[in-house]
């Protein structure tokens, strides 16, 4: 089974609350991570139902349930993903923080979470995707932004390179819990195999994920977002949340398939 994962590093989300101790724990509020996680769990606890299904060939019982939650677990989460985006910042922020402290970057971030949280209601994706489908003959210039921001992030390939790997790790995690005999080079093989399909699934949520969330915002506040994504700070943001989304993900996904591999054996978690 492929799991997939779209870290979205591009992506800001939430408003933000609660002064920061550093210049870059303010940006990390300022960007609403802390809620972005609450949403990551809200999508991480359905995907491992999903997991049981395939895997445990039976609907998630008590022991797998306890595993997810333990493993989504948001105090855990946002500490580790706070730790690691700070630690990743490298350079000035005041222009960050000017841009997620105005009242265009707070309307951007709650657009973005807003659509997120949407998106796990049954039909919302499919009905954005039909929706971003059509924006190139309806809406040519907006389409032509979206298609700016996701060059600008690099978002097709980050996420790409970012599922790949949380893949591989969830496979490493299968494998280190002895129920499957998997070595490294055939996970990395297999996982290799999922690039053409996970490139095109991901192209195709993060086109309708910035359509919804960015139509009815005014053209100024797409312009200035565009910029920040287009200079050497957003740059190194983009850079620094897509490191920080991967430390995250990738201890994540080992430890869904460590947990999988000892309930298929049989043993205690």
């Amino acid at each position: 089974m492929r799991v997939a994962v779209l870290l979205l590093a591009g992506l800001l989300l939430g408003p933000g609350a609660v002064a920061a101790e550093s210049p870059g724990e303010r940006l990390y509020d300022l960007m609403g991570l802390p809620e972005m996680v609450q949403t990551m769990r809200l999508e991480g606890l359905r995907m491992s139902a999903d997991l049981a299904e395939s895997y445990l060939e039976a609907p998630a019982g008590p022991a797998f349930r306890d595993m997810a939650l333990r493993i989504y677990d948001p105090p855990r989460m946002n500490a580790t993903l706070r730790g690691a985006f700070v630690a990743a910042l490298d350079g000035p922020v005041q222009p960050l923080l000017e841009f997620y402290g105005s009242g265009t970057g707070q309307q951007v971030v709650a657009a973005e979470l807003s659509v997120r949280r949407a998106f796990l209601e049954p039909g919302a994706e499919q009905a954005a995707e039909r929706a971003a489908g059509l924006t190139e003959v309806e809406a040519p210039a907006f389409h032509d932004w979206i298609s700016r921001v996701m060059a600008a992030n690099d978002l097709v390939d980050r996420n790409l390179g970012g599922a790949l790997t949380a893949n591989a790790h969830f496979y490493l995690g299968l494998a280190e819990g002895g129920a499957f005999a998997l070595e490294e080079e055939e996970i990395f093989a297999d996982v290799w195999q999922q690039e053409e399909a996970t490139r095109i699934e991901t192209e195709l949520w993060l086109r309708a994920f910035l359509t919804a969330a960015y139509r009815d915002l005014p053209e100024a506040d797409l312009d200035a977002y565009l910029a920040l994504a287009e200079s050497a700070e957003g740059q190194r943001l983009n850079a620094a949340l897509f490191d920080a989304y991967g430390v995250l993900y990738n201890q994540i996904y080992r430890a869904l398939g460590l947990s999988v591999s000892t309930l298929l054996s049989g043993e205690e978690l």
